[in-house]
């Protein structure tokens, strides 16, 4: 009977990107404490040790692979495929342009021993898989909370029947949406940006504006990867269900070549155009109707909280 151990982790690292093990770790790149197993190995030499790699997986209960990217040959593409569809396994594929690559290089180099090493790689195989979604997750929360709250005072002003105080609040929002670019039709496209990635979406197809110098786009950082691979690399095809919850919601759906499209008319981003017309030509606009559709937005963003609560739990799911 085979002696099983508990976590076996695979560091697959890139010599073309000057990665490298930590310094304390043996001529064999491996390293074992009582929790767990772990080696690296470069992915140009990878292919050469798939058989001896898969005795080692065999005997553990669990797997952590960290990869440089899936390969540049098919049969470790191949291994990688495999590993993947296993429940035990959590594949996470890292690249240089990830905010947190340095950082998590840095770590594993400052690493002195085998119990140092493997806090830190369990740290960031927590980190790889939450902290994305998580940043994605606040950053569109705090976008739309002040928007909420403007969109809010409208509603007061409304059911106040004030209309020279409705009248004045609405030219003042109309003029800080133009300056600052902050609109709910700014703010829609800036979370399509942020779901889908910078190339992700089909920029004037249908709907969807064209790439826009008016529009304000989040600066560089964790935002400039695909959110919709990334979700797919962590989590397969079979842990999307909130994913696809979440993009429905936002009126976007998977176009030709894994592009985004907005689906269809009617959606929330063409109630965001309405209320931006309404705003702008305030003294035209209908009291009654303007309110229907701030409630619809405020209910939106209040469901979109719900929905990226719900992909969070369920990417903590294991």
């Amino acid at each position: 009977m085979k002696e099983l151990i508990e976590e076996f982790i695979l560091v697959a690292y890139s010599k073309i990107a000057d990665e490298k093990p930590p310094a304390f770790i043996n001529v064999k790149n491996t390293c074992l404490n009582n929790l767990a197993s772990i080696e690296f190995i470069s992915l140009s030499e990878l292919s050469k040790e798939i058989d001896a790699l898969n005795k080692k997986i065999s005997k553990a209960k669990s797997l952590i692979v960290f990869s440089h990217g899936p390969g540049d040959n098919t049969r470790t593409q191949n291994f990688f495929n495999e590993i993947k569809q296993h429940k035990s396994t959590l594949y996470i594929d890292y690249s240089g342009g990830d905010p947190s690559y340095h950082p998590f290089w840095a770590d594993i180099q400052r690493s002195k021993n085998c119990n140092e090493l493997y806090q830190c790689l369990k740290y960031w195989s927590k980190a790889f898989v939450i902290n994305p979604l998580e940043n994605i997750k606040h950053r569109t929360v705090n976008d739309l909370q002040p928007l909420s709250i403007e969109l809010g005072r409208l509603i007061e002003l409304i059911e106040k029947k004030d209309n020279n105080s409705l009248i004045n609040y609405a030219k003042e929002l109309s003029d800080l949406w133009g300056e600052q670019l902050n609109g709910p039709t700014n703010k829609i496209v800036r979370l399509w940006y942020r779901l889908v990635g910078k190339d992700g979406l089909c920029w004037g197809y249908s709907e969807v504006p064209k790439m826009p110098q008016y529009v304000s786009l989040p600066k560089k950082g964790i935002e400039e990867f695909c959110f919709y691979q990334w979700l797919k690399l962590f989590h397969g095809d079979e842990r999307l269900d909130k994913w696809k919850a979440l993009i429905d919601h936002c009126q976007l759906d998977i176009g030709i070549c894994g592009h985004f499209i907005v689906k269809n008319r009617g959606g929330i981003y063409e109630t965001a155009r309405e209320i931006e017309k309404d705003i702008e030509n305030i003294e035209g606009a209908t009291p009654e109707l303007l309110k229907e559709k701030l409630d619809k937005f405020i209910k939106w963003i209040n469901q979109l909280n719900d929905l990226f609560e719900e992909l969070v739990a369920e990417c903590l799911i294991k």
